[in-house]
């Protein structure tokens, strides 16, 4: 893994955009996402900080993970980023997610939103980590 070819800052800066993302998605399709989950809607208690700190570190990972997945290629660009984004998003996160839901028993709405979140995430994080590479080194004065 291209450790050294991360750029901290801008999984640091993806991490925070993709929490407040999923802040945004949420606010907008709270309502629907909360009557498709059904019977297990009873169990939410928005007051529990848990799941925000886990959704924020988890997001820090994703991020992370992009980071890592597009430091290999030294021509990247905000471009490929997003066709990164869609990729996986679409190929490996929606496929198997809907999958799940429809063994759990879930409406298709609740795959809609969630997987959207994802992939539309996942653009977004592709696009930052694209078109944000880390810095060359500067060659350390002679003394």
């Amino acid at each position: 893994m291209p450790i050294d070819r991360i750029n901290w800052l801008a999984v640091i800066v993806g991490g925070i955009i993709y929490y407040g993302w999923g802040a945004l998605w949420f606010g907008i399709f709270g309502k629907q996402w909360v009557a498709s989950i059904g019977p297990m809607a009873a169990n939410l208690n928005p007051k529990d900080p848990i799941p925000y700190v886990v959704s924020f570190v988890m997001a820090m990972l994703l991020s992370f993970g992009v980071a890592v997945a597009l430091s290999h290629d030294d021509n990247r660009t905000a471009k490929h980023g997003i066709e990164f984004g869609v990729f996986f998003g679409l190929f490996f996160f929606a496929t198997t997610m809907l999958t799940g839901t429809l063994y759990e028993g879930h409406p298709l709405s609740l795959w809609l939103i969630d997987a959207g979140y994802i992939v539309i995430g996942l653009v977004i994080l592709g696009a930052l980590h694209g078109a944000w590479r880390k810095g060359p080194k500067v060659a350390a004065a002679a003394a």
